[in-house]
């Protein structure tokens, strides 16, 4: 459908869903330029800190540590066959899955892969981790 019509709030790829950004299409160019008029003045710029994920996954071989801002995709690469998944957050044991993977989402990250794997969308003031299985 036409995105002006819904008046979908964002800013970048045109879509339906966005919790990003704070202003409608028409506007970018003034809200871009005012931001960069702010930066080269080296004024402050308003933020809001966002929650971010740090995975470390581990076989019997390796240990690897990870941080993002969206999502973690954890899949089975090449393998033909299902992989099982102990999740576990701060030493507690949260889940085993078994399937071609699994997407632990933000509340940022939620409008994006986690959301074309079926799962929900998160109220970015939510404090909240979700996931999304890969069947």
């Amino acid at each position: 459908g036409d995105v002006y019509k819904r008046q979908a709030e964002y800013m970048g790829k045109l879509g339906t869903f966005n919790f990003i950004s704070i202003f409608r299409p028409e506007e970018a160019i003034a809200r871009v330029t005012a931001v960069l008029q702010l930066v080269s003045q080296q004024k402050r710029i308003p933020f809001k800190p966002l929650m971010r994920l740090r995975a470390e996954i581990s076989s019997k071989e390796k240990k690897h540590v990870f941080t993002a801002l969206n999502e973690i995709l954890i899949d089975r690469g090449s393998r033909v066959q299902a992989v099982s998944l102990d999740i576990d957050i701060k030493g507690q044991r949260l889940a085993n899955v078994t399937g071609s993977g699994v997407i632990i989402s933000t509340p940022t990250g939620s409008t994006a892969f986690s959301l074309s794997a079926g799962g929900s969308i998160l109220h970015p003031k939510v404090y909240y981790l979700f996931s999304s299985m890969l069947a």
